[in-house]
């Protein structure tokens, strides 16, 4: 149950798998070799659509960056590789909280602080409930202004045998957020995610 709550592992069922918090005990070649199967993926969707693009992976009740590619356009937001930020404001984060099982959820809520970092940021816990809701339904998160004024993003979560590793997200000024680069956003997100997926 205590590595459970700390998220070394899940419970599923009755069986158990490893859980989010297990990488953090992985050699760290495995660390390594996840940055290099993720790095090529991260530049790409840059490239396709010259907006930042990341990878997160969680640490504890946060995420930090892992791969980081950032857009060559002057209105840009930008995170460094490393960076840690919180799980509740960031798409990728609400990805990763959408994968958590009922009772890990339910100690994240009870223990975790949820800051207020514009005025759209969402804290209430019934409302970030009926979001999360809604990304585990369609895979996809969204944010709008949340963590940083006039940047919106999409992530989307990587599961491998049912265990979440990790999660993607493009961050798009707001003044370039249309409904066209937010599909483009969602195709390059979700072929990312299978490619890494797929991956041994």
């Amino acid at each position: 149950t205590t590595l459970v709550n700390l998220g070394y592992l899940d419970r599923i069922g009755r069986t158990y798998a490893p859980g989010p918090s297990f990488a953090r005990l992985a050699p760290a070649g495995q660390a390594a070799r996840l940055k290099d199967s993720v790095r090529p993926l991260v530049k790409d969707m840059c490239e396709q659509l010259d907006e930042t693009t990341s990878f997160f992976v969680l640490r504890g009740d946060q995420i930090e960056s892992l791969v980081s590619a950032v857009s060559g356009q002057a209105l840009r937001y930008a995170i460094e590789e490393g960076q840690i930020v919180p799980l509740h404001a960031m798409s990728a984060g609400k990805a990763l909280l959408a994968t958590f099982e009922k009772d890990r959820l339910a100690q994240y809520f009870a223990e975790v602080e949820r800051s207020r970092f514009t005025p759209r940021t969402i804290c209430d816990e019934a409302a970030l409930r009926a979001e999360l809701a809604t990304i585990s339904a369609t895979g996809l998160a969204h944010t709008f202004e949340e963590y940083s004024l006039g940047i919106a993003a999409v992530g989307k979560a990587v599961l491998r045998k049912g265990v979440a590793i990790g999660a993607f997200a493009i961050a798009i000024p707001v003044a370039r957020y249309t409904p066209e680069l937010q599909a483009r956003a969602i195709a390059a997100l979700t072929q990312a995610a299978d490619v890494l997926a797929s991956q041994p």
